[in-house]
């Protein structure tokens, strides 16, 4: 077994004591954003921002990203005799496929235009390609370009990604950031090498409901068929969404009471239609549904009266459906019954619709 020499073993052991006990200790104390933000949007899309023919949603079915404010600083208090030097790395998923393709950062806003970003730069800077994410009618010296503001309050620096434009650079906006999962990176350091991060997830996404306004009533008349089929656009008037188009919207019908929650089909579809028949005759309520690309919804109550002027109803009473063990034409009828169809049933038995005709 080798052994140390005693005097290296000193040497060794001193020098470590003595570099622990002089360690630069940072002159500074950071705040950091929180670890996660969840930025739940209820404001209506900017179409000025975010808005161009190379950009697509496809969940909102538009070339306009939906957008919302975010505010991301970092706070620092500092004794430091020389500034601090502070840098962040944003990684935004701009295409919504769950994995950043864009990197923004201090080492690489000098070379961004305004009123562009770097998009799918990361993380092979080669594929860049650039996007523009600033229509606003305004001289191309007031569009927006990325940047970092620093302020100071006494010894309290904070340090903020943000936009500026050219025609007044000490002017700054809070960053509009299209929904989706994004990161931000800080990097804080003192001029003695004391090094420390910050991390943050950052999750913008539609919280608020659509709008909905239902007729105000709906009046009827049943079909030579003895029934009628209502859509859910025939009880709506209007519906618009912060985020979602309104060709991209989803209705849903239902009769009041029938359940909660948005109308689905035994399939888990949206239910878009109800049928009406002689047994539904007089008045009822209808509850119209809208739900958008995120998931929000609200509904309106439409009262409907079901009426068969045209008399279509009186020359017979249709009775319940029944499962039986005769197939098709095969069910015995009394003769004051007619067989009329037989749709599938479960198990081994047989559905038949039966008809009572007036003698």
């Amino acid at each position: 077994m080798n052994k140390i020499p005693t005097l290296c073993l000193a040497i060794l052991l001193g020098s470590t004591l003595f570099s622990s006990a002089f360690a630069q200790t940072p002159c500074f104390q950071k705040t950091c954003p929180p670890t996660e933000l969840d930025v739940c949007d209820q404001t209506d899309n900017d179409p000025g921002l975010w808005h161009y023919i190379d950009w697509w949603d496809p969940a909102a079915k538009t070339q306009n990203l939906a957008d919302a404010e975010v505010d991301l600083a970092l706070v620092a208090e500092t004794d430091c005799a020389e500034p601090l030097s502070v840098s962040f790395e944003m990684l935004l998923d701009l295409d919504g496929d769950g994995a950043p393709e864009t990197r923004i950062a201090s080492d690489n806003l000098a070379d961004i235009p305004a009123a562009y970003v770097p998009y799918n730069n990361y993380p092979d800077p080669a594929l860049l390609e650039w996007r523009v994410f600033d229509l606003r009618p305004v001289d191309p010296e007031a569009n927006y370009r990325f940047g970092l503001q620093t302020t100071a309050d006494g010894n309290v620096h904070t340090y903020r990604i943000g936009w500026n434009t050219e025609q007044a650079p000490d002017e700054w906006a809070t960053l509009q950031l299209p929904y989706g999962k994004h990161q931000v990176v800080w990097t804080i350091s003192d001029a003695d090498g004391n090094e420390e991060t910050c991390s943050t997830e950052i999750d913008i996404h539609d919280c608020g409901k659509p709008t909905l306004t239902c007729l105000n009533g709906l009046s009827v008349n049943l079909m030579p068929t003895r029934m009628i089929q209502l859509w859910d656009t025939d009880f709506l008037q209007n519906a618009a969404d912060n985020y979602t188009t309104l060709n991209a919207l989803t209705f849903g019908v239902r009769r009041a009471g029938d359940g909660s929650g948005f109308p689905l089909d035994s399939a888990g579809m949206p239910n878009h239609a109800l049928i009406y028949d002689c047994s539904d005759i007089g008045q009822h309520m209808v509850e119209l549904w809208v739900r958008d690309a995120a998931g929000n919804t609200d509904f309106c109550t439409v009262p409907l009266s079901v009426s068969d002027n045209s008399q279509y109803c009186s020359s017979y009473t249709k009775l319940l459906a029944i499962c039986t063990d005769y197939c098709g034409v095969n069910f015995p009828l009394k003769p004051s019954f007619s067989f009329v169809g037989q749709p599938p049933c479960p198990s081994a038995r047989h559905l038949v619709w039966l008809e009572r005709l007036d003698k």
